[in-house]
Formats: structure tokens, C-alpha cells, sequence
């Protein structure tokens, strides 16, 4: 295999997360940019006063978010709320299923046996404290898809300080098989993993999306002979297996 092969692949994988991160800057900026013409104290609202502005603001750039990105399922904005001690969150959110874009309520008291409860979520923490944007997952997302998910998040800024995040969720069957097409490309069984080692996507029929690569994994990375590529620039990397006939 050579090295232009490797590098289409990662290429097109790149390419794959750059297309996230350039959706969420668009709605980032234009939320932002909807706050501070409302001319409000948002840092300083209540929990259903930043609500409601965010709702209203938010709206029109989620929903044209989802109609133009087939791979994305979920879109929306998420604040704390200081002026109510720093416990409360303004969440609000849109889905998309067979091409009806809707708006999904979430459960956000804590006293509630569904509350959701995303604070401590890597997707929501990380842009948050570090300003960093962040793509987190696969993992289980109790309460809100319950399903395998993928989230991927930037800060969201008003008055001058960071409030919260706008985050993206995609449709995880449709955009790992896009990822799985970019390993196409390579002749041997390839993988691609997040930052914790767990597989995003693979050829490799044994290893699918979840699971965690380990060294006895056939494409892990305990085998001295497999190759660790990064991918961008989220702690993604992809392990090529070794060829047919290479010692281990």
C-alpha cells in the first residue's frame, strides 16, 4: 500500500469532519451575531427568558442547518443560565427524521427520572471550559437519540464571555458509511478511532462501530507491524492492519 493511498484516505476522512465543523461555524456565527442584536443581558436571563431568545434566534439557522446536511440529525444550542445560581440550562433543539425538521423538547429538570442530563457530557464540557471545539463519541446517548451517536460542538459566546455550545449530532448509520467509503480506498483492513481507542469506522468485519480497540484486536495497536495515521485535528486516527504476509 502506498503512501498516496494513505493520505487520499485521510483526506476524504478530513474532509468528512472539516464539513461538521464548517455547518456548526455557520450556525455558530449567526446565533451569535443574533444575540448581540437582540440588545438582551444574556448572561445575566433566567432560565426561560434565555429560552426564549435562543429559541427565537436559534431557529431559523438550525432548521436550514438540517435541510442542507443529510448526514446531520440533530442541531441546537445549549446556555447556562447564571443569573438563576449557574444550575440552570436553556437547551433547545431540532431533529430531523425523513426529512421533517421538528423541534425536540428534552427533559431538564433534575427532579425527573428522564431528566437529561448532559452537563458532565464531553460534547458539552470540553467547548465549555476550554473553548475548544470538540467532536465526542461514539457513545450511548441516554435520554437523548439512546442510541449510538456522535456529537460534534464549538462554543457559544454572548456578552463577551462563553455561555454554552451549538452542537451538532449526526446520523451516525449514514455518516459512518461515508467513513467506511474513505477506507475503501485502502487495500487491507483499516480502522479509524477516536482519541479514547474506540472504533468510529472500519473494514475490518470484526471490529465495528463502539467497540474499543485493544492490542488483541486484529487491527490493534499492540501489533508492532500496524500504523497509526492521525486525522484531523480531535485526537482521530486511523490503524492500518498489517499486509498479508508482514510479520507481526
Amino acid at each position: 500500500m502506498s503512501q498516496d493511498d494513505v493520505q487520499r484516505a485521510v483526506g476524504r476522512l478530513e474532509a468528512r469532519l472539516d464539513e461538521l465543523f464548517a455547518l456548526l461555524a455557520v450556525v455558530q456565527e449567526r446565533v451569535e451575531a443574533g444575540l448581540a442584536a437582540s440588545d438582551a443581558d444574556v448572561p445575566g436571563l433566567g432560565y426561560a427568558d434565555l429560552t426564549g431568545l435562543l429559541r427565537t434566534v436559534a431557529a431559523p439557522h438550525c432548521r436550514a442547518a438540517l435541510a442542507t446536511a443529510p448526514s446531520v440529525a440533530g442541531v441546537g444550542c445549549v446556555a447556562q443560565s447564571p443569573a438563576e445560581g449557574g444550575g440552570a440550562f436553556a437547551m433547545v433543539w431540532w431533529v430531523s427524521r425523513n426529512g421533517v425538521v421538528s423541534e425536540k423538547r428534552h427533559d431538564l429538570n433534575p427532579a425527573s427520572d428522564a431528566f437529561y442530563d448532559y452537563r458532565d457530557a464531553e460534547w458539552f464540557s470540553v467547548p465549555r471550559s476550554t473553548g475548544a471545539a470538540v467532536v465526542a463519541g461514539p457513545y450511548i446517548d441516554a435520554w437523548g437519540t439512546d442510541d449510538l451517536t456522535i456529537t460534534a460542538a464549538v462554543p457559544l459566546r454572548a456578552g463577551g464571555r462563553t455561555i454554552g455550545v451549538v452542537a451538532l449530532d449526526v446520523a451516525t448509520a449514514r455518516f459512518v458509511d461515508e467513513l467506511t467509503g474513505a477506507l475503501d480506498l485502502l487495500p487491507q483492513d483499516a480502522v479509524l478511532v477516536n482519541a479514547d481507542g474506540r472504533v468510529v469506522a472500519s473494514t475490518a468485519p470484526d471490529l465495528t462501530t463502539g467497540l474499543r480497540l485493544t492490542p488483541r484486536s486484529r487491527a490493534g495497536t499492540g501489533q508492532p507491524s500496524a500504523a497509526r495515521v492521525p486525522v484531523g485535528s480531535q485526537g482521530w486516527a486511523l490503524v492500518l492492519a498489517p499486509s498479508p504476509g508482514t510479520p507481526a
